[in-house]
C-alpha cells in the first residue's frame, strides 16, 4: 500500500509539471526533477523548465503550495527542490539539513487601489506600514498616512500564513517574522489573488512580488517606500533592489536536503539557473539578477 501511495504522489507531481512518467517517446530516457513551493517562484521556475528542457534530457515538474510547503516537501523527499521566497533559518530548516541556493533577487512591492493613489498617497514609511498592519497599530483611516489630505477607511489585504512573501514583509516592513497582524484582515493564498482583491477594493492596500509590476491591473498603483536611512521615497527597480536603497528586498532561493549529488541532474540544473543563461531567464521573468551576475 505504501508503494502504491508513493507512486501516486510522484505521478501527480510529474503530471503537474506537464508530463507523465512512463509516457511514450524520449521522456522514458529523461531524468526527473520535482520542484515545489513558493507561488512567487513558481512562474519563474516554469520559465526555467521551458528553457532548460530544450537542451537537456530532464523533465522538470513544477508545483506551488507556498514556501512552507516547499520546505516540507524537500525535507520529506516528495520534492527534489523546495522553492522558498526567503532565506532559510536555523531551527527546523538549516539545522535539519536543508541547503539554500540563491537564484534571484526580488522585492516586496506595496500596492494600493487607485483611489488611494489619486487621493495623494504615493509613498509610505515603514512606521506607517506597522501602524496599518500590526495588532498594536492605530492607523485605520488614510487620514493618518502621509499628509492626511485623503480621508477614507483603510482596507488592508494580507497573504496567508506560511507565505514567503508575507514572511519577508513581516521581517523587513514590520520588523519581525513573528509580527502579529491585526485580526480581521483578509488573507489571500497567492500573489494573483492579492492583486485581484486590491484591484476590486477601493481604499485597499496589499503587497506582492516584483514580477507583478509588468502585469498589474490599471486600478492598482505601486507606492514608493521611504528609505529610513535617507528619508527618501524609493521605487522598486532592478538597480534599487540590487543596491539595497529599496529596503524591502529579498533573495529567492531553492533548497535541497543536503548538497545535490555531484554531477547529478539537480546540481546541473541549479548551476544553470545561476549561470548567465539562467539569469537572463530571471530578467525575462520580471525578477532581478543576482548581484554577482
Amino acid at each position: 500500500m505504501t508503494m502504491i501511495i508513493a507512486v501516486a504522489v510522484v505521478g501527480c507531481l510529474c503530471f503537474a509539471g506537464g508530463y507523465m512518467l512512463g509516457s511514450s517517446g524520449d521522456n522514458e530516457d529523461r531524468e526527473v526533477i520535482v520542484a515545489a513551493g513558493s507561488t512567487t517562484i513558481q512562474p519563474l521556475m516554469s520559465l526555467f523548465k521551458e528553457e532548460y528542457e530544450k537542451d537537456h534530457m530532464v523533465n522538470i515538474g513544477v508545483m506551488g503550495g507556498g514556501s512552507s510547503a516547499g520546505i516540507s516537501n524537500a525535507l520529506n523527499g516528495t520534492a527534489d527542490i523546495g522553492m522558498v521566497s526567503r532565506l532559510l533559518r536555523g531551527p527546523g530548516e538549516i539545522d535539519a539539513g536543508l541547503i539554500e541556493h540563491k537564484i534571484a533577487m526580488d522585492a516586496v512591492v506595496i500596492i494600493v487601489h487607485q483611489s488611494v493613489y489619486n487621493g495623494g498617497i504615493t509613498s509610505i514609511t515603514l512606521d506607517e506600514l506597522k501602524a496599518i498592519y500590526m495588532s498594536s497599530g492605530t492607523a485605520t483611516n488614510w487620514s493618518s498616512i502621509g499628509s492626511g489630505a485623503y480621508t477614507a477607511p483603510i482596507v488592508p489585504m494580507d497573504r496567508e500564513a506560511g507565505s514567503g512573501t508575507r514572511d519577508t514583509f513581516d521581517s523587513l516592513a514590520l520588523g519581525s517574522s513573528s509580527a502579529v497582524h491585526k485580526s480581521g484582515i483578509v488573507a489571500h493564498g497567492s500573489a494573483g489573488a492579492m492583486e485581484t482583491a486590491v484591484s476590486n477594493t477601493p481604499n485597499s492596500i496589499g503587497y506582492v512580488g516584483m514580477d507583478a509590476l509588468g502585469h498589474l491591473p490599471s486600478t492598482v498603483k505601486v507606492l514608493e517606500v521611504v528609505n529610513p536611512s535617507t528619508s527618501t521615497p524609493v521605487a522598486p527597480s532592478e538597480s534599487t533592489v540590487q543596491n539595497g536603497t529599496y529596503v524591502l528586498n529579498r533573495y529567492l532561493t531553492l533548497c535541497t536536503l543536503g548538497a545535490p549529488e555531484a554531477g547529478g541532474a539537480v546540481e546541473a540544473f541549479i548551476k544553470w539557473i545561476q549561470s548567465p543563461a539562467g539569469q537572463d531567464v530571471v530578467s525575462a521573468g520580471g525578477f532581478v539578477k543576482l548581484p554577482s551576475a
